[in-house]
């Protein structure tokens, strides 16, 4: 099944406004790097934009960039494009409509064996990268140094704050500080997660840290709808674009029983591009969101809440409350983020723990349309998988007596 599933593709296309925008791999499930956008194509293939290239640099990484993750303040200047190692996301991208196809058996053959009970469930981690210091994998980011309350700018101060340690072993742990891959300079042994590096390097290099995600994509219902569907990440999830839903007709029927449980969910509207993220880092006024639809319940985690350090604006050391459970990264200004599903948190996030921040360099809000999906009172109607507590209450006692007793 892996090979079935690579020799389906891997490669995204390219970013380049100027080649064509069809898909390298169209039946690509899983796509892990793009083609290069920069032109300067080793092999040109078709149009001179290399679309049928074998050569390994003409390839480049998945990555985007979160300010919640990478900016400790919702400070730096708007005209900065330089940004920091943190916030750099390398994400496996899973195709949602190319998984459908898979599971019905239009594109490979395994598919049909795939375990139905009433629907599927995809399970997704990714500890590349992820050591600490004994060279143990921990599933965690390992750098808890990032509420700093004496710090205006939140530098970090070797000190464990309240707020910081999010996995409540009493340690301040900033082993996720130390590069997991050398490579040249700014990417060399003194680089640390505070480092700041121009889209240039950013988007052509391996991570050096470990920040690993999922990202959802091609999941509206412009097309048949998934099965049930439940995506389990132990990573950050990326849902790029309308998810369950169809813009402009909205939440229409048929529609799947759909839920993401993930360490942080990020909502990114049908005109997200990696490569605003990248050119705008700290501007969202250069990353427009516009109106999109969701349609999925959500657990995933959260931050946890610190004293407010001063100079700091007032909401600044919560989780933003429930309306910014569902995070964002775009100017979202006259567009409506549609959402219909149940919001759950059951743990402290443990690898985006970029903290609730607004609105300078993050997001701009949106109108929230926000409304709990009906379906889900029905039994039948649950994702597959969901979590399921039995509350049992003792009425009272009987007692029987029978022979032999």
């Amino acid at each position: 099944m892996t090979n079935e599933i690579l020799n389906l593709g891997i490669a995204g296309r390219s970013l380049s406004l100027t080649c064509p925008q069809a898909p390298v791999n169209p039946n690509a499930v899983i796509r892990i790097q793009r083609l290069r956008h920069d032109g300067n194509f080793v092999e040109p293939g078709p149009f001179g934009c290399g679309q049928q290239s074998t050569s390994g640099y003409d390839y480049w990484p998945l990555v985007l960039y979160d300010a919640r993750e990478g900016n400790f303040r919702d400070d730096q200047p708007t005209a900065n494009t330089t940004m920091f190692l943190s916030g750099l996301m390398h994400y496996v991208e899973l195709d949602v409509n190319n998984l459908r196809r898979w599971l019905s058996g239009s594109i490979g053959v395994s598919g049909p064996n795939a375990l139905d009970q009433d629907g599927f469930v995809v399970y997704f981690s990714d500890r590349r990268g992820n050591r600490d210091g004994a060279g143990n994998e921990t599933g965690e980011l390992g750098f808890e140094d990032f509420v700093n309350p004496a710090s205006l700018p939140g530098t970090p101060s070797g000190v464990l704050d309240i707020g910081e340690d999010v996995n409540g072993n009493g340690v301040l742990d900033v082993y996720g500080n130390v590069p997991q891959r050398i490579g040249a300079a700014p990417l060399d042994g003194t680089a640390t997660l505070r480092t700041l590096v121009p889209a240039t390097v950013a988007q052509v290099n391996p991570p050096v840290f470990f920040r690993r995600a999922l990202k959802l994509v091609n999941g509206g219902l412009t097309r048949v709808p998934m099965p049930g569907f439940t995506l389990v990440s132990e990573n950050p999830v990326y849902v790029q674009g309308d998810f369950n839903a169809y813009d402009p007709m909205g939440f229409i029927e048929p529609s799947s029983n759909a839920s993401i449980i993930a360490d942080a969910v990020t909502l990114l509207s049908s005109s997200w591009t990696d490569l605003r993220s990248l050119t705008s880092p700290h501007d969202p006024v250069g990353r427009p969101a516009s109106t999109s639809w969701y349609r999925v319940a959500i657990i995933s985690g959260k931050g946890r809440a610190f004293p407010r350090p001063t100079g700091a604006l007032d909401d600044f050391g919560t989780d933003g409350g429930t309306h910014n459970f569902l995070r964002m990264l775009e100017r979202w200004s006259g567009e409506t983020l549609n959402y219909r599903g149940s919001m759950v948190t059951f743990f402290d996030n443990r690898q985006a723990l970029g903290t609730y921040k607004c609105c300078a360099n993050v997001y701009g809000a949106p109108t929230r349309a926000f409304g709990f999906e009906t379906n889900f009172l029905d039994p039948a109607r649950l994702p597959p998988a969901t979590p399921v507590f039995h509350d049992m209450n003792i009425l009272g006692f009987t007692y029987n007596q029978s022979p032999g007793m």
